[in-house]
């Protein structure tokens, strides 16, 4: 074996060596991320389907509220079982109708 190809050598199994050692350091995150996520959805008593539909609710709605309003209101979207609670701050009463209106016409929004 010549110098050239001990050094490579040498080079490549340091590499491999740091890459090994870094890539461990996520598992324990990941690992840790999809128990909490697994246990957020299993103390949750609805399931996991309306969770999902209240998630989509909520995103729908802050990106409608968004598009009608922009920066001028600050609205807060949480949903629960298609029951949509809004809190925030807008400047006028008309604009605070507005939010409920947009947020009712999402899809299955049960009620505002």
């Amino acid at each position: 074996m010549n110098k050239n190809s001990a050094i490579k050598l040498c080079a490549t199994v340091v590499c491999a060596a740091s890459l090994g050692g870094m890539l461990s350091a996520c598992v324990p995150l990941i690992v840790g991320g999809a128990a909490v996520g697994g246990a957020l959805v299993a103390t949750d008593r609805r399931t996991s389907g309306a969770q999902l539909e209240d998630e989509g609710i909520e995103l729908r709605s802050i990106g409608r509220i968004n598009e009608n309003l922009g920066s001028r209101v600050h609205v807060n979207v949480t949903s629960y079982n298609r029951q949509v609670l809004l809190t925030g701050e807008v400047p006028s009463a008309s604009d605070k109708q507005l939010v409920e209106q947009i947020v009712s016409r999402v899809e299955n929004v049960r009620s505002v």
